[in-house]
Protein backbone atom coordinates (compact mmCIF):
# COMPACT_ATOMS: atom_id res chain seq x y z
CA UNK A 1 0.00 0.00 0.00
CA UNK A 2 1.60 3.37 -0.75
CA UNK A 3 0.56 6.11 1.59
CA UNK A 4 1.76 9.66 1.62
CA UNK A 5 2.45 12.70 3.28
CA UNK A 6 1.85 16.62 1.82
CA UNK A 7 2.97 19.74 2.77
CA UNK A 8 5.59 22.42 4.77
CA UNK A 9 8.65 20.70 5.79
CA UNK A 10 8.29 23.34 8.94
CA UNK A 11 8.27 21.88 12.92
CA UNK A 12 4.42 22.17 13.76
CA UNK A 13 4.37 19.79 10.44
CA UNK A 14 6.45 17.51 11.68
CA UNK A 15 8.04 15.63 9.16
CA UNK A 16 10.87 14.27 11.84
CA UNK A 17 7.58 11.65 12.75
CA UNK A 18 6.50 10.78 9.26
CA UNK A 19 10.49 10.22 9.21
CA UNK A 20 10.29 7.80 11.76
CA UNK A 21 7.04 6.23 11.09
CA UNK A 22 8.91 5.06 7.71
CA UNK A 23 11.97 3.95 9.58
CA UNK A 24 10.05 1.65 11.93
CA UNK A 25 7.90 0.14 8.97
CA UNK A 26 11.07 -0.42 6.99
CA UNK A 27 12.81 -2.25 10.37
CA UNK A 28 9.96 -4.51 10.22
CA UNK A 29 9.39 -5.00 6.52
CA UNK A 30 5.60 -4.26 6.57
CA UNK A 31 4.33 -3.28 2.97
CA UNK A 32 3.93 0.29 3.18
CA UNK A 33 5.42 2.79 0.87
CA UNK A 34 5.61 6.08 1.86
CA UNK A 35 5.35 9.43 -0.18
CA UNK A 36 6.16 12.84 0.30
CA UNK A 37 5.33 15.84 -1.31
CA UNK A 38 6.39 19.66 -0.12
CA UNK A 39 9.45 22.26 0.68
CA UNK A 40 10.90 23.89 3.60
CA UNK A 41 9.38 27.38 4.31
CA UNK A 42 9.96 28.87 7.56
CA UNK A 43 13.00 26.25 8.75
CA UNK A 44 13.02 23.87 10.56
CA UNK A 45 15.92 21.83 13.04
CA UNK A 46 16.57 18.77 11.98
CA UNK A 47 15.05 18.97 8.45
CA UNK A 48 18.22 17.15 6.79
CA UNK A 49 18.16 14.43 9.42
CA UNK A 50 14.40 13.66 8.55
CA UNK A 51 15.16 13.93 5.26
CA UNK A 52 18.40 11.46 5.78
CA UNK A 53 15.89 9.33 7.49
CA UNK A 54 13.11 9.14 5.13
CA UNK A 55 15.85 8.66 2.16
CA UNK A 56 17.12 5.62 4.11
CA UNK A 57 13.80 4.26 4.82
CA UNK A 58 12.97 3.94 1.06
CA UNK A 59 10.54 7.04 0.83
CA UNK A 60 9.85 8.60 -2.05
CA UNK A 61 9.98 12.35 -2.46
CA UNK A 62 8.51 14.61 -4.14
CA UNK A 63 8.39 18.09 -5.66
CA UNK A 64 6.56 21.10 -3.95
CA UNK A 65 3.00 21.11 -5.03
CA UNK A 66 0.31 24.02 -5.43
CA UNK A 67 -2.82 22.46 -5.49
CA UNK A 68 -3.66 18.70 -4.27
CA UNK A 69 -5.48 17.89 -7.52
CA UNK A 70 -1.76 17.71 -8.61
CA UNK A 71 -1.16 14.96 -6.87
CA UNK A 72 -1.67 11.40 -8.30
CA UNK A 73 -4.09 10.58 -5.43
CA UNK A 74 -5.29 7.37 -7.15
CA UNK A 75 -2.09 5.91 -6.09
CA UNK A 76 -2.48 6.60 -2.67
CA UNK A 77 -4.30 4.06 -0.26
CA UNK A 78 -4.40 6.34 2.79
CA UNK A 79 -3.28 10.30 3.82
CA UNK A 80 -0.86 10.48 6.83
CA UNK A 81 -1.05 13.83 9.25
CA UNK A 82 1.64 14.42 11.66
CA UNK A 83 0.87 17.34 12.64
CA UNK A 84 1.92 18.75 16.60
CA UNK A 85 -0.41 21.43 16.53
CA UNK A 86 -2.90 22.36 13.77
CA UNK A 87 -6.53 23.97 13.14
CA UNK A 88 -8.64 22.50 10.53
CA UNK A 89 -5.90 21.45 7.97
CA UNK A 90 -7.23 22.07 4.47
CA UNK A 91 -4.98 18.51 3.51
CA UNK A 92 -7.43 16.46 5.91
CA UNK A 93 -10.44 17.95 4.01
CA UNK A 94 -9.07 17.48 0.67
CA UNK A 95 -8.21 14.02 1.14
CA UNK A 96 -11.13 13.04 2.88
CA UNK A 97 -12.84 14.74 -0.46
CA UNK A 98 -10.94 12.98 -2.33
CA UNK A 99 -12.20 9.61 -0.31
CA UNK A 100 -8.72 9.38 0.58
CA UNK A 101 -8.98 7.31 4.22
CA UNK A 102 -7.18 9.34 6.57
CA UNK A 103 -4.65 8.52 9.44
CA UNK A 104 -3.56 11.98 11.95
CA UNK A 105 -3.39 13.03 15.43
CA UNK A 106 -6.27 14.55 17.38
CA UNK A 107 -4.67 18.05 17.89
CA UNK A 108 -5.80 21.05 17.64
CA UNK A 109 -9.11 21.47 14.95
CA UNK A 110 -8.48 17.95 13.23
CA UNK A 111 -10.75 16.54 16.12
CA UNK A 112 -13.85 18.50 14.47
CA UNK A 113 -13.22 16.23 11.08
CA UNK A 114 -11.24 13.13 12.24
CA UNK A 115 -13.07 10.54 13.98
CA UNK A 116 -13.22 6.91 14.15
CA UNK A 117 -16.41 7.36 11.48
CA UNK A 118 -14.41 9.54 9.31
CA UNK A 119 -11.12 7.92 9.32
CA UNK A 120 -8.00 6.34 11.99
CA UNK A 121 -7.02 9.25 14.52
CA UNK A 122 -4.28 9.47 16.64
CA UNK A 123 -4.34 9.93 20.38
CA UNK A 124 -1.05 11.62 20.37
CA UNK A 125 1.01 13.07 17.41
CA UNK A 126 4.11 11.19 18.01
CA UNK A 127 2.77 7.86 18.71
CA UNK A 128 4.13 6.03 16.21
CA UNK A 129 3.14 2.61 16.70
CA UNK A 130 -0.57 3.85 16.95
CA UNK A 131 -0.11 5.07 13.11
CA UNK A 132 1.20 1.68 11.78
CA UNK A 133 -1.29 -0.01 13.69
CA UNK A 134 -3.93 2.49 11.92
CA UNK A 135 -2.04 1.78 8.17
CA UNK A 136 -2.06 -2.11 8.82
CA UNK A 137 -5.96 -1.48 9.76
CA UNK A 138 -6.30 0.21 6.43
CA UNK A 139 -4.72 -2.28 4.40
CA UNK A 140 -5.92 -5.63 6.21
CA UNK A 141 -9.27 -4.22 5.73
CA UNK A 142 -9.88 -1.99 2.66
CA UNK A 143 -13.82 -2.35 3.11
CA UNK A 144 -13.84 -0.67 6.55
CA UNK A 145 -11.63 2.20 5.13
CA UNK A 146 -13.70 2.71 2.09
CA UNK A 147 -16.55 2.90 4.25
CA UNK A 148 -14.79 5.24 6.43
CA UNK A 149 -13.68 7.12 3.45
CA UNK A 150 -17.00 7.32 2.19
CA UNK A 151 -18.72 9.04 5.42
CA UNK A 152 -16.02 11.31 5.95
CA UNK A 153 -16.32 12.44 2.36
CA UNK A 154 -19.79 13.47 3.07
CA UNK A 155 -19.45 14.71 5.98
CA UNK A 156 -16.82 17.23 4.46
CA UNK A 157 -19.22 17.76 1.85
CA UNK A 158 -22.05 18.38 4.39
CA UNK A 159 -20.78 20.31 6.82
CA UNK A 160 -17.43 22.11 5.19
CA UNK A 161 -18.17 22.62 1.25
CA UNK A 162 -18.34 26.28 0.09
CA UNK A 163 -22.48 25.88 0.51
CA UNK A 164 -22.37 24.86 3.87
CA UNK A 165 -20.47 27.55 5.17
CA UNK A 166 -22.29 30.27 3.56
CA UNK A 167 -25.19 28.66 5.34
CA UNK A 168 -23.46 28.78 8.83
CA UNK A 169 -22.89 32.68 7.54
CA UNK A 170 -26.34 33.47 7.28
CA UNK A 171 -27.24 32.48 10.72
CA UNK A 172 -25.17 35.23 12.10
CA UNK A 173 -27.57 38.12 12.53
CA UNK A 174 -26.23 41.28 10.97
CA UNK A 175 -23.38 39.41 8.95
CA UNK A 176 -24.79 39.50 5.43
CA UNK A 177 -27.19 42.65 6.49
CA UNK A 178 -24.60 45.14 5.62
CA UNK A 179 -23.43 43.00 2.27
CA UNK A 180 -27.02 42.91 1.10
CA UNK A 181 -27.34 46.99 1.92
CA UNK A 182 -24.31 47.83 -0.11
CA UNK A 183 -25.43 45.16 -2.54
CA UNK A 184 -28.66 47.07 -3.07
CA UNK A 185 -27.03 50.48 -2.86
CA UNK A 186 -25.09 49.60 -5.97
CA UNK A 187 -27.97 48.17 -7.69
CA UNK A 188 -29.67 51.14 -7.33
CA UNK A 189 -27.16 53.39 -8.20
CA UNK A 190 -26.68 51.50 -11.37
CA UNK A 191 -30.27 51.85 -12.63
CA UNK A 192 -30.30 55.59 -12.07
CA UNK A 193 -27.34 56.02 -14.49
Amino acid sequence: MRVFWAGRFDLPKRLDIYAALAARAAERNMPIEFHFYGQEVMGSSGLSESLAVLDAAGAVRHPPYASFAELPLEVFGAYVLTSEWEGIPLTVLEAMCEGIPVVGPLVGGVGEVLSDLTGYPIGRFDDIEAYLDALLAIRNNPRDARGRAEFAKARVSEEFSVGAFDARLTTLVGYFRAVQGSEADASAASSLS
